[in-house]
């Protein structure tokens, strides 16, 4: 048993608890998030909070408690003097009083009311301002010496430079905390029978039943610790059944400290019998650091599911109401066997098949993350950005001058950062977190928000006509980008399948760059992978994006091709494997000359003799087949083919302003950028035809550049249409800049291009393969397939 337990108990049997504090007061409506039935507080001015285990001291620092309440003035400190105060406390003879962190302070946080916004019955007289946390924001040195802090005025966290003088509330105990976790709740099944209406304010419970359908059932899932008062109406109403901590008239107040289930009953008919649900089916279950993800087809009549996770003696828990269900206080490297059951007013089904999984810590804190969009709001900014692999969380901050920083949390693309003055210019950056600790902050992003403009319609030319997302998570977002100049303002969506999947409204447009749209995705019921589209704009300029979503038995492991570039070499020389997998492979094993240590899609390896390759992709699934490619060794093998033309040498520079990559053949104009110190050199890559040319008989095509004056970005093409449209959305042609080979010959390098929807829509060329598939896979950017077809360097 925790010792906060042993204490309340003792406190009860000894008759040291207070009886003196009132009721919290709530705004006319609403009910508590942190009601007096979630503390045991004593008459030594202690209260212990029962979700948590802490016990917290009553009054602030500098205020006295004199039995009933707290009087005097709270003390304002610096963040080293309220440490230090908290260091040498010992007030009601404990000698271990701490500053909370500041998700201990957090918890405190009362949604019902605000000034103060903490229950005022057992934190009297509370100052509504700014109290300190024990916890630094280590992140952002270059803005100063800075800790988290909440508000109590309206309950929010933010931070401060610690230099500030702000008061402070002393907690001690805390080993739950360790790793802290949401408030827990639980699931109240609120049913109807007959006709009558069941509600209970602002827990959003509105159960109706009729004379035709006899029955109604709706759920909701209130804090543990919590009261919940429903209300009968219409109709002729007969009583109440199931768990009602007590009664009164028409209404029925239920303790949530488990499960519980109601029913109201009405004169109109008796409810059909209900059986109870079959077995989930389909579990997949995603491991996490010191938790998993148990994921499931749901079970027809289902009301609610719980997870049960055995690792030797240990038995942990977890409940939803719909899939996933997540499991918490997992020892990280011991594998657990999970099951699932379902649950209705009838009672439970049989567990699940059982599934494994072991948690694992993440033991590299994740990079920083890339890509920033910021898309201005009403009093408010969405900060876009390109995901950081290991990361488990995600904060953003903005700051205009030398204001405090606004935040916002999440666990991915986009967050939204609320209460900013519209027509101030704030920079804002986005850190990414896991249990190993937290990323550098991104490159600084600009915005300026702005009360909303009315949006005008039919004006839809859209860039990268098409993008597929795999949402086999449950959501996702897509981000839509208008060709560059074209002053589009006006967006529209069409959910094409509208069942299971739901556009997160409201869609509004953000002058004429970027727009970002998220959606939910319903658990699909069957084994089979399902396709549906939300499409965007009006005819001819419609965009298309495809979702993806595996059935019941998730993600298939890696089906992969491999291709060998060249497939004939002379002896001596290198040729590049590449695998291309569905879905996507996680790490790869490799069989065949030099390329059995690589963990990566390609290798490029210079075999002595004739040698076969193989490679199999792996994922959380397992290992899918192998693919096999031959590379063919003879000594009167030519590496590339007849060329015939004058070929020159092509260079890539990095800009630090717009984010591009920028190719010339023009060694001029790489030095005089690269000397610009707006431009990174990145050396020679390729060589192209600096006029018509051929290579085995194959003619090399015309490769055109354009330039955005409104953008600064820059765009290559062998396509003369493209080349053609894009001057009439207002890019200006630069002409011909060399001469690429429209189809592979021996000796010749696949030159890829891909696109990333940020920053204004960028494209990439690349003849790395590698660069490539990290692109695609851990940064955003979409495969666009072959551009055409390069010499490499000499």
């Amino acid at each position: 048993m925790k010792l906060y337990s042993i204490l309340s108990a003792l406190a009860v049997c000894m008759g040291l608890v207070s009886q003196e504090a009132g009721a919290v007061t709530c705004e006319p409506g609403r009910l508590p998030s942190n009601p007096d039935t979630a503390y045991t507080f004593l008459a030594n001015g202690t209260a212990t909070h029962a979700p948590t285990g802490l016990m917290w001291k009553r009054c602030s620092e500098g205020q006295n408690w004199d039995g009933s309440t707290c009087t005097g003035t709270a003390n304002s400190y610096t963040w080293r003097q309220a440490l230090a105060a908290a260091s040498t406390s010992s007030f009601a003879d404990y000698t271990d009083w701490r500053l909370p962190n500041v998700k201990e302070l957090r918890s405190l946080v009362e949604e019902c009311r605000y000034n103060p916004a903490i229950n005022d019955a057992i934190f009297p007289a509370t100052p509504f301002q700014v109290f300190w946390s024990s916890s630094p924001q280590i992140n952002y040195s270059g803005w100063g010496d800075w800790s988290w802090t909440v508000d109590f005025s309206g309950g929010t966290d933010s931070y401060s430079e610690r230099f500030t003088n702000w008061p402070a509330r002393l907690v001690r105990g805390g080993d739950y905390f360790d790793k802290l976790a949401p408030p827990a709740t639980s699931l109240l099944s609120v049913s109807a029978n007959g006709s009558g209406t069941v509600s209970a304010g602002e827990r959003s419970i509105n159960c109706t039943a009729n004379a035709s359908s006899l029955s109604g059932t709706c759920l909701a899932t209130p804090r543990i610790g919590s009261s919940v008062t429903l209300t009968a109406s219409g109709g002729t109403f007969n009583g109440w059944s199931g768990f009602c901590s007590s009664t009164s008239g028409n209404s029925c107040t239920v303790l949530i400290n488990a499960a519980r289930a109601v029913t109201a009953n009405f004169s109109g008919g008796t409810p059909a019998t209900a059986s109870a649900p079959s077995a989930p089916t389909g579990l997949l279950a995603t491991p996490g650091d010191s938790s998993a993800s148990i994921a499931f087809s749901s079970s027809g009549t289902a009301t609610s599911y719980s997870a049960t996770c055995i690792a030797g003696a240990s038995t942990l828990t977890g409940g939803a109401y719909a899939s996933p269900i997540a499991i918490t206080g997992m020892s990280n490297g011991t594998p657990y066997s999970c099951t699932v059951t379902a649950g209705n007013s009838a009672g439970s089904s049989a567990p699940s098949a059982p599934v494994s999984v072991t948690p694992v810590a993440s033991t590299v804190a994740p990079s920083a993350p890339t890509g920033l969009v910021a898309i201005p709001g009403d009093s408010s900014a969405s900060i876009a950005f390109s995901l950081s692999g290991t990361a488990t969380s995600y904060s953003a901050a903005c700051t205009a001058g030398a204001s405090t920083p606004l935040t916002g949390t999440g666990p991915g693309s986009p967050i939204v950062i609320t209460g900013m003055s519209n027509g101030a210019a704030y920079s804002c950056t986005v850190l990414a977190h896991n249990s190993a600790g937290n990323s550098a902050p991104s490159a600084a992003v600009s915005v300026t928000p702005s009360a909303a403009a009315a949006a005008t319609t039919g004006c839809y030319p859209l860039s990268n006509p098409t993008d597929t997302s795999i949402a086999d998570a449950h959501n996702g977002s897509v981000t839509v980008t208008n060709v560059a100049g074209s002053g589009c303002s006006a967006w529209g969506v069409t959910n094409n399948n509208p069942a299971w999947i739901t556009p997160l409204p409201p869609y509004t447009a953000v002058g004429a760059t970027s727009y970002i749209i998220g959606y939910t995705v319903a658990a699909n019921p069957s084994a089979s992978l399902r396709t549906g589209t939300l499409s965007f704009g009006d005819a001819p300029n419609t965009r298309t994006y495809t979702i993806t979503q595996y059935g019941t038995g998730g993600a298939p492991a890696p089906s992969c091709t491999l291709t060998a570039l060249p497939a004939s070499i002379a002896t001596g020389s290198a040729a590049t494997l590449t695998a291309s997998c569905t879905p996507s492979a996680t790490t790869y094993v490799w069989t065949g000359g030099n390329c059995a240590s690589t963990a990566t899609a390609s290798c490029t390896d210079t075999p002595g003799a004739t040698t076969t390759y193989t490679v199999a992709g792996v994922n959380s699934v397992g290992t899918g087949a192998a693919a096999s490619a031959t590379v063919t060794v003879g000594a009167n093998v030519t590496n590339s083919g007849a060329v015939a033309g004058t070929l020159i040498t092509r260079y890539r520079l990095y800009s630090n302003v717009t984010k591009e990559h920028l190719y010339t053949t023009d060694l001029n104009e790489y030095n005089t950028l690269a000397q610009s110190g707006s431009w990174v050199a990145e050396g020679a890559i390729y060589q192209v035809f600096q006029g018509p040319g051929s290579s085995s008989g194959v003619a090399a095509v015309p490769y055109y550049r354009l330039s955005n004056p409104n953008s600064g970005l820059h765009h290559w093409t062998t396509d003369l249409n493209e080349y053609t449209t894009l001057a009439t959305l207002g890019w200006t042609q630069e002409g011909i800049v060399g001469y690429i080979l429209p189809t592979t010959v021996p000796g010749t390098l696949p030159l890829y291009r891909l696109y990333l929807n940020a920053l204004g829509g960028l494209h990439l060329w690349t003849t790395d393969a590698n660069e490539r598939s990290v692109l695609i896979s851990t940064a955003g950017w979409v495969d666009e397939g072959v551009a055409g077809y390069v010499i490499p360097l000499p």
